[in-house]
């Protein structure tokens, strides 16, 4: 039997915690139960703060948490494969060429976004468990969050960085694939009809390098204003649907609408959740 107010056992029979003098509970019926102490919890390390942002970011950018959990062999792309759109008016005018050229060209791009996706998902995996393994020791690893050691020509004053240092460099490492993806998507322009889609896609493609500097930038403040770095993750993983998640939908919808307007089977999906874990949330 253990003291309710300061959780230290007392004695069978005493009628009083001989640590703090409080009284003995008592037991008045068959179904009485005995105090238990609960201790206090305990305080959140920073490298918990940290875990925690990158789980935002793959939350932000439509991935989901559970996606980190899989094993490789479930993380391929899922999807139900669209309806065949039949053509039953030979009358309506076949897909313009340059219209099909422009989708075949966005649905490369589309494919090389769900790979890089998928990819930067086992990357971030590793990294946060090294992370969790190693605390601060993490700043002996590369300070650009390769995780890896130093190089020995190295200066001094690039060991020892925080955990919020190595985390930082890891998502501006994210950032350069993204960027040079929305450059490739851009180098094709799009003929009028597909103008709109191209306009959503584009929008949505480049938040996603914004969100990983964005969450980048916020770890500074986890330290001195932790409230404050819960706040700005809560809103940013609440506005990812309007910055990231709805632009795709909407993109992808035009692209049902063009292909119906030509009777052409649609062939591919643009997918706001590649892999299909966001449901979960």
């Amino acid at each position: 039997m253990y003291c309710a107010r300061c959780g230290k056992p007392i004695q069978p029979g005493a009628n009083f915690c001989a640590s703090c003098g409080a009284p003995s509970p008592r037991m008045e019926g068959p179904h009485a139960a005995t105090p238990v102490y609960t201790p206090p919890p305990a305080q959140r390390s920073s490298t918990g703060w940290i875990v925690g942002s990158i789980l935002a970011l793959l939350l932000i950018v439509g991935l989901g948490y559970y996606a980190l959990m899989q094993k490789p062999a479930a993380m391929q792309v899922a999807g139900n494969s669209p309806q065949p759109i039949l053509r039953k008016d030979v009358s309506t005018p076949m897909m313009p060429a340059d219209i099909r050229a422009w989708l075949d060209h966005l649905s490369k791009i589309e494919e090389k976004k769900q790979d890089l996706t998928i990819r930067q998902i086992a990357d971030l995996k590793v990294f946060m468990t090294k992370l969790q393994a190693l605390g601060p020791a993490i700043g002996d690893l590369d300070p650009f969050g390769n995780g890896t050691p130093l190089p020995p020509d190295k200066a001094p004053e690039d060991n020892n960085k925080s955990p919020q240092d190595v985390t930082q460099g890891k998502f501006e490492d994210l950032r350069p694939a993204w960027e040079a993806l929305a450059t490739e998507f851009e180098s094709v322009p799009p003929p009028d009809e597909c103008k709109i889609l191209a306009s959503d896609y584009d929008h949505a493609l480049k938040q996603i390098p914004a969100a990983a500097g964005d969450i980048a930038s916020m770890l500074n403040t986890i330290q001195s204003d932790p409230s404050g770095a819960i706040g700005s993750l809560s809103k940013m993983r609440s506005s990812s649907y309007n910055d990231i998640d709805r632009y795709f939908t909407q993109a992808d919808g035009e692209l049902t609408r063009i292909c119906a307007k030509y009777q052409t089977m649609k062939w591919f999906n643009l997918k706001p959740d590649v892999l299909g874990f966001q449901g979960n949330f």
